[in-house]
């Protein structure tokens, strides 16, 4: 995606403004996390990458920046406290503060759980959900200082149902699905905790995205035969939802999982 020089050149929900707020979006060097530090820079934000391919997030902040926006990078592995502490750190030093986060960072193998590799699982658990854990306990004393926050966790479907799809021979994805699972659970908890604190925890959870990773994957068209709207979504729509939970216009949610699916769950 080329990072627009026009808002209206974004699918935005126009009318939120976060005008100065400092959001930190991990996984931001590519697909949902890319498109989802567009959105938030359009609509006002100083914008931190976490990404672990410091290349590829170095390229999303000089993108940003040379359209006029606030954006830094720093490389992260999520999956690493110091890692995330780091992000937090830099995001500080940058800007002064820290409104929001937006864990996006994940990764998303497959494999069956007969022929899964132990090493596998906690790859995807370290990213998807000690990632989300590690941010997250990164960012909350200064939420917690400031009495104001939003955090958003993408979950996904295959958190709330299995992740088959029928008629694709050898598919599985049960470490994903578990991992999402538990982000669910997480969000709830820490909304719990952080509600005394005027935080805002919620997940949001896409089915199919139309991300380069996706579309590379070989599955996408199969599995939008489970879509009622017969397409998947675009990483910017994904974006958009998290600048939603982000606002002000989301205030009175907490601890609620918004499902972005097209009908593939209805929940």
């Amino acid at each position: 995606m080329t990072i627009p020089n026009q808002i209206a050149d974004l699918p935005l929900l126009t009318g939120i403004k976060l005008t100065g707020k400092v959001a930190i979006v991990t996984g931001g060097g590519s697909g949902i996390g890319k498109a989802a530090a567009a959105v938030l820079a359009h609509a006002g934000c100083r914008v931190v990458i976490g990404e672990y391919d410091a290349v590829r997030g170095t390229a999303v902040a000089n993108e940003l920046t040379a359209a006029g926006f606030n954006a830094i990078a720093v490389q992260a592995d999520v999956s690493k406290r110091a890692d995330a502490q780091r992000l937090a750190d830099a995001a500080l030093a940058q800007f002064g503060s820290i409104d929001i986060l937006a864990n996006v960072a994940g990764v998303y193998p497959a494999a069956l759980v007969a022929n899964m590799d132990e090493r596998e699982w906690d790859r995807v658990f370290g990213v998807n959900t000690k990632g989300v854990f590690n941010c997250c306990q990164a960012v909350i004393p200064t939420m917690m200082a400031n009495r104001r926050g939003a955090i958003v966790n993408i979950a996904s479907v295959d958190g709330m149902q299995p992740g088959i799809m029928p008629g694709l021979s050898g598919y599985g994805n049960a470490h994903y699905c578990a991992s999402k699972g538990a982000v669910l659970t997480f969000t709830k908890s820490l909304a719990a905790e952080m509600a005394p604190y005027n935080v805002n925890v919620n997940a949001l959870s896409p089915g199919w995205v139309a991300t380069e990773t996706a579309l590379a994957g070989g599955r996408f068209e199969e599995g939008l035969k489970q879509v009622p709207l017969g397409r998947g979504a675009q990483p910017e729509e994904i974006g958009q939802m998290i600048l939603f939970l982000a606002s002000e216009a989301a205030s009175f949610m907490t601890g609620t999982n918004l499902v972005f699916s097209g009908g593939s769950v209805m929940d």
